[in-house]
């Protein structure tokens, strides 16, 4: 990890068991494997921004409107190097690439606002058309040795809702 721990170790040496100081009879054998874990990356406070506005909920552009441009951020932490952070996108992604991995940026261009600050953003697109109910998408990171954030750390939702709703009644509500 970054703590700059490394090192390799083949031999163990066992002192007589009757010395207290080790200074008797000693041997030396293959020393057993040890294995080390490594987890992946943890994906955390994924937020969709209208500029700099943070949605709680998606109102779906009204039919004739087309698309409307959206920033997803996750903030991604590991403690090993980060090589990759992607984003399967669903409904919201481009035609045809709905279980395509994408990749999203921590690099200050495109939608990111501040490179290296581990927030890491993708552009959405949210098309007209697109149904009224909840939006799941999938998130993971990669780091250096491979790991991968958890199957069960990767899916977040966002509610999306028709534009007319929650106006606080009128014919809207009718």
């Amino acid at each position: 990890d970054n703590d700059g721990g490394s090192g390799h170790t083949t031999m163990l040496t066992i002192a007589d068991s009757s010395d207290v100081f080790a200074t008797g009879v000693t041997w030396t054998e293959p020393m057993p494997e040890l294995h080390i874990l490594n987890e992946g990356p943890s994906v955390s406070n994924v937020t969709m921004w209208d500029g700099e506005t943070a949605l709680e909920v998606i109102t779906l552009p009204e039919d004739g409107a087309g698309t409307i441009s959206l920033v997803m951020t996750a903030e991604v932490f590991d403690a090993d190097t980060i090589t990759v952070v992607q984003a399967k996108l669903g409904m919201w992604a481009p035609p045809g690439e709905g279980g395509t991995w994408l990749t999203m940026v921590d690099d200050g261009t495109g939608p990111d606002a501040v490179a290296g600050d581990g927030i890491y953003s993708i552009t959405v697109e949210v098309r007209e058309g697109l149904p009224e109910g909840v939006a799941m998408v999938e998130i993971r990171g990669i780091d250096v040795h491979l790991a991968q954030t958890g199957t069960l750390d990767r899916d977040f939702t966002f509610d999306l809702q028709n534009p007319g709703i929650g106006g606080g009644g009128g014919e809207a509500l009718f």
